[in-house]
């Protein structure tokens, strides 16, 4: 079997150059073509589906030129691929990714419309245990043979899909003039502001889009009935997402020139009561500050926490709700390691961003590529340092808590409200306790909070004349709230703070979770060695003047 595919066709890394070259001898698409699309594309689409968007070739010249480039076969009319027979089981998965198993003649063939699908091959190959020959095939074609292979194209239509002239409607639209220039808009407003998330939310009559800055989600602009269809279709086109299907949640991915600079946007869609509602994530790469400084964490805590994860072996945890900056916070602490001396690994879902120097792995549930799944092969790869996205079930935890016992440094993350609960999650995750002890080395919990408005704060006069109690005592302070001005956008906050907590495990503590000691019985011996929470913290801030005691008291307690 090895000898069957040493010279077989394997997916091609994307290469705008490579195929801007193979086009002009396929397809014959000259200069000016090319640069039309280019600039038509604005980072949004590769080369290939913006010069099919505007009609400068058709799939069959597109796919000639793909197959080229990545040296695999093409699949012609006269060619009769078979399916391959115990499949049928992963049917959705093969249709929404784009990817036909098959027999052709001796050989086993991945079809697949997109030379450039990586991760794709791989996950199958990976969850199949098979190799596979890369096969291009126009688009249609592939759908053909997805049909004819797994069936369920009658059941599309019974079921309301939309059909071919639905499609080119729904494309044609949201390439018209106004849509384009609405969406471009919206993303230069959104990074102007410094959002970090686009809501498009379909309305009864319309649709309206939010922006969310610093933490708050502030409407942006709302759009007519003729507008809202458009806009949704307009994203998911630049996500690449599956324009015609309405009915199910799609996720994916695009990259858009903004200002000047590339964002990364991750798209989620939703079918709503009135339409899709889509979320945009926003990762700007030249905002990213992998420093302790940025983070906003007290100078003492980031120390330590750097200290925890240069110990040689262990787990360490960052626990706090989404959006809180979790991964940020561990990202900055790989970044603090000697990558020179160390190997080190990560798994998440998705990658946010690439790191220099670090092994990145996506996980791919749908194809059975879970967070433990990922874990145990990684740890065939002899790395000294692991990320772990997220801990989620009991099989990442046996694997995450099995990789710290036998020498190598694990940082993950852990929903829980506070550093004391993690250790609580952990057991109901089925760790059990002595290991626990033996391989916990640290717990930092995170939350952020809005900074309020230097230019329209206020004194807080309910905050100031009943102050906070900490330790069985008053904090007294100058407590503030803000009211609103055009240097916020009426909403008072100007950026976030960040509160944290960081539960360092010594030989006490360990001592006590081996023996069973409950959260509370934790806490007190944690304070008596020093531990702050974070809502003294927040009060801390509060009584400055920096946050409102308000969103420290919702976030914090």
């Amino acid at each position: 079997m090895e000898d069957q595919f040493r010279d077989a066709a394997r997916p091609v890394a994307y290469d705008a150059a490579a195929l801007a070259e193979t086009l002009a001898v396929e397809a014959g698409v000259g200069r000016s073509a090319l640069e039309r699309a280019e600039a038509a594309a604005g980072g949004r689409l590769r080369l290939g589906p913006a010069l099919l968007e505007l009609g400068l070739i058709d799939e069959a010249q597109l796919a000639r030129a793909y197959a080229r480039l990545a040296n695999a076969r093409l699949l012609n009319d006269e060619d009769a691929p078979e399916p391959l027979e115990t499949l049928s089981d992963r049917s959705a998965w093969f249709k929404r990714m784009g990817a036909a198993p098959v027999r052709l003649g001796r050989r086993e063939a991945l079809v697949m419309a997109d030379p450039f699908g990586t991760d794709v091959f791989a996950a199958v190959e990976f969850d199949l245990e098979r190799r596979f020959e890369l096969v291009v095939a126009p688009p249609r074609r592939l759908e053909l043979l997805l049909a004819e292979a797994f069936g369920g194209a009658e059941e599309d239509v019974a079921a309301g899909a939309a059909t071919d002239d639905d499609v080119e409607r729904l494309k044609s639209r949201a390439s018209e003039g106004p849509v384009v220039r609405l969406v471009g808009d919206i993303l230069n407003a959104a990074v102007d502001d410094g959002a970090s998330d686009i809501h498009f939310e379909a309305l009864e009559l319309g649709g309206v889009f939010r922006f969310r800055v610093d933490g708050t989600l502030r409407t942006h602009r709302k759009v007519g009935p003729d507008l809202a269809a458009a806009a949704a279709s307009r994203l998911k086109v630049m996500a690449e997402l599956n324009i015609a299907e309405r009915r199910l949640p799609q996720d994916g991915r695009a990259q858009a020139a903004v200002r000047g600079r590339n964002i990364d946007l991750r798209v989620s869609t939703l079918p709503t009561q009135f339409g899709e509602s889509v979320v945009i994530r926003l990762l700007d790469r030249n905002r990213l500050s992998l420093d302790w400084p940025s983070l906003g964490l007290p100078d003492d805590l980031a120390e330590r926490l750097e200290a925890i994860a240069n110990r040689p072996h262990g787990l360490m945890l960052v626990t706090g709700p989404t959006g809180s900056g979790k991964t940020t916070t561990l990202y900055t602490a790989l970044s603090q390691l000697d990558r020179d001396q160390r190997k080190i690994c990560t798994i998440e879902d998705p990658i946010e961003y690439a790191l220099d120097g670090i092994n990145q792995v996506q996980v791919h549930p749908e194809v059975g590529m879970s967070f433990a799944r990922a874990l145990r092969a990684l740890l065939r790869q002899d790395p000294d340092v692991i990320m772990v996205g997220e801990i989620r079930d009991a099989e990442t935890t046996e694997n995450a808590v099995r990789a710290a016992l036998v020498g190598r440094m694990v940082l993950s993350t852990l929903h829980t409200n506070s550093a004391v609960a993690a250790i609580e999650r952990l057991v109901d995750l089925n760790a059990p306790r002595f290991l626990i002890a033996a391989v916990l080395r640290g717990v930092a919990s995170q939350r952020l909070v809005p900074r309020l408005c230097p230019a329209c704060r206020v004194p807080d006069a309910a905050a100031r004349r009943s102050p906070p109690i900490v330790d069985g005592a008053p904090v007294e302070g100058a407590y503030c709230m803000a009211e609103g001005c055009n240097a916020c956008g009426g909403t008072g906050v100007q950026g976030r703070a960040m509160l944290a907590e960081l539960l360092e495990i010594d030989d006490e503590l360990a001592g006590a979770i081996s023996d069973g000691a409950s959260a509370s019985e934790l806490l007190a011996l944690a304070r008596r060695g020093g531990f702050r929470t974070m809502y003294e913290q927040g009060v801390a801030l509060a009584a400055r003047g920096e946050v409102a005691l308000s969103a420290v008291l919702a976030a914090a307690r």
